[in-house]
């Protein structure tokens, strides 16, 4: 609900003072207001004295707020990378990820990669807990430009090549990685220099 106060002439309106106001939809009703006959305003509105206008209107107007537009699903966001001579086309950056997950497959495929033991079990996404094959400590990771330090949590789970590895909350701070959902794109930089991704474009 909103106050708005019409100053109305013949063949235009002026809208001199409103509250709170859609000022497109304020518009819309002023364009009603205008088509009004001089004798069709309400019994309680002022005519002017000086007759610069026809009428002065104070009135209590309810605007329908616009709904946004549907879409549909924007994707995953994922990145390419570089770990040794491996290119994965696809590494998910997953913001409800607690750690950065290597596939045991992922491990050998890439190779030459040291690890460790580790006693830690971890929550996975269905709620059960497992414990890790083991731990890659300081993996160099490339993205275009920029080189990363990450940790990666290995388990030995069933192969999926849409999702090579997982960058998890980790990953995301120490890359500093800025997410916009609605241009779909993903920032990332480190101390000098930034890159941007498309979610609809991983490639460039």
């Amino acid at each position: 609900m909103v106050n708005v106060l019409f100053q109305w002439r013949p063949k235009k309106m002026i809208i001199i003072w409103a509250i709170n106001s859609n000022f497109a939809k304020v518009g819309q009703l002023a364009k009603k207001m205008e088509d009004k006959a001089e004798n069709q305003f309400r019994a309680n509105t002022e005519v002017n004295p000086k007759e610069e206008c026809k009428a002065i209107d104070n009135c209590r107007v309810i605007l329908k707020k616009a709904l946004p537009s549907k879409v549909e699903d924007p994707r995953s966001f994922t990145i390419p990378c570089i770990i040794r001579k491996v290119k994965i086309e696809k590494s998910l950056i997953d913001l409800g990820s607690s750690i950065n997950l290597m596939p045991l497959f992922m491990l050998k495929r890439i190779g030459g990669l040291e690890v460790k033991p580790t006693k830690e079990n971890f929550q996975i996404a269905d709620g059960s807990t497992k414990k890790p094959y083991d731990v890659a400590e300081d993996v160099r990771v490339r993205i275009d430009k920029l080189e990363f330090l990450v940790d990666f949590v290995v388990m030995e789970m069933e192969e999926d090549e849409n999702i090579p590895i997982i960058l998890g909350m980790p990953f995301m701070k120490t890359a500093k990685v800025s997410i916009n959902v609605d241009e779909g794109t993903i920032a990332l930089k480190d101390q000098e220099e930034k890159v941007i991704f498309n979610v609809f474009n991983v490639e460039q």
